[in-house]
């Protein structure tokens, strides 16, 4: 089971004890009252203005900008790491707004809003780890801000895919609901993070990463017909999960 999955099974709890109100939606659904903590977290744009999060050192608990989630390069292996206490207040901050704006919210909502707020994260420093062994197939450079970028892109479009994906919660999520968590969740202020949008389809998104990762004779071979962009990508997602992962 991935720390994604784990995480997941440690929060949701919290959505599963919450208290249904005592009548139905329009729709029939139940609806979920506001809980007390929405009024506590805080709001949801302090973790949009991150740092990059691929790290040589540990990273501190106390001070600096807070991350939801850590890549450390591979030295034997690479490590993810996600933050806890960060995914639930982040989660809670981006409800909070639905709550505020008067949307009916399910608990089945909540609980695929809350995979998809930890899906971003995972997918984010997963894309990181794909890049660190493509760069060291190829002797490509890291370059942080391309790879926020990058990374930021890759893990909405994971996020879309999922969407279309009939057998996903997220897929099930009401459109309000999910078309508002997705909006907020992507408002990257910091540089690199918020270039993703230059790369927010999967056309965009191949061509550029196929230009980064820059492998011997890509020119050449785009030249000779070679769909180089396709293969690299497939690569990509073909790279076996060989990293350490953690709570943090």
């Amino acid at each position: 089971m991935s720390v994604a999955n784990i995480l997941y099974d440690d929060l949701v709890k919290e959505i599963d004890k919450l208290q249904e109100d005592d009548h139905f939606s329009e729709d029939g659904r139940w609806e979920v009252v506001p809980p007390p903590i929405i009024e506590h977290v805080p709001p949801f744009n302090v973790y949009m203005d991150p740092d990059p999060d691929v790290l040589e050192k540990e990273h501190p608990r106390q001070g600096g900008k807070p991350l939801l989630g850590v890549y450390y390069p591979m030295r034997s292996p690479g490590k993810i790491v996600l933050f806890r206490n960060n995914l639930h207040a982040f989660f809670w901050s981006l409800f909070s707004i639905a709550f505020h704006q008067g949307v009916s919210i399910t608990k089945k909502d909540m609980r695929a809003g809350l995979w998809l707020v930890i899906l971003q994260t995972y997918s984010h420093e997963k894309f990181h780890y794909y890049c660190d062994v493509l760069h060291k197939l190829f002797g490509g450079e890291y370059v942080a801000l391309k790879d926020e970028a990058f990374a930021v892109a890759w893990s909405r479009l994971r996020i879309l895919r999922d969407r279309k994906d009939k057998r996903t919660s997220i897929s099930n999520m009401d459109s309000k609901i999910f078309e508002l968590i997705i909006d907020h969740a992507y408002r990257f202020t910091s540089p690199g993070y918020r270039d993703w949008v230059k790369y927010k389809d999967e056309g965009l998104f191949k061509k550029g990463f196929g230009c980064y990762i820059n492998p011997p004779n890509y020119d050449f071979l785009q030249q000779s017909n070679v769909l180089i962009d396709d293969l690299l990508l497939g690569m990509m997602e073909k790279i076996n999960p060989g990293f350490d992962e953690a709570i943090g």
